[in-house]
């Protein structure tokens, strides 16, 4: 038989729940998903800044469909530079020429370029300061690339 046993005439003995360690329990479930939701949140929002190659100028040519695998950052006191690499499905002469065309047009300048290596170099007009480098490679029928921008010196 369960439950407390109490001799014939004597009231049984009301049972105190312990309910406090429970709650405690439920307390630390409840924060502690809150926590994990923050830094879920924390952690999206950082992988799809970092999808975007963020470090990049605003007006860079992106292209489409390309999906980011590194991304590298340098500040230092002469200048800082962005080092982002890509794959795209597409063929390393669609990359190629797209960049050739895209860095011929607006702010940027094609300082020189070859098919043959697949490296484009380029500058900005207004500021000579920001320069950089486009280095494409075949992948069989995929491609991988490489886009660095620097500024200062």
């Amino acid at each position: 038989m369960a439950g407390s046993y109490s001799p014939p005439g004597v009231p049984a003995r009301a049972r105190r729940g312990r309910r406090w360690p429970w709650v405690l329990f439920g307390i630390g479930v409840a924060l502690g998903l809150t926590l994990e939701g923050f830094l879920g949140f924390g952690i999206y929002t950082a992988v799809r800044q970092f999808g975007r190659g963020t470090c990049l100028p605003s007006d860079f040519p992106a292209y489409q469909g390309a999906s980011t695998t590194g991304l590298h950052v340098y500040n230092g006191t002469g200048g800082s530079s962005c080092d982002v690499t890509f794959d795209s499905t597409d063929s390393a002469a669609e990359v190629f020429y797209f960049y050739d065309d895209g860095l011929a047009t607006g702010d940027w300048q094609v300082v020189s370029d070859s098919a043959a290596d697949g490296t484009i170099t380029f500058r900005r007009h207004n500021d000579p300061g920001v320069h950089g480098q486009v280095q494409v490679l075949g992948r069989g029928v995929h491609s991988s690339f490489e886009v660095v921008v620097q500024t200062g010196g």
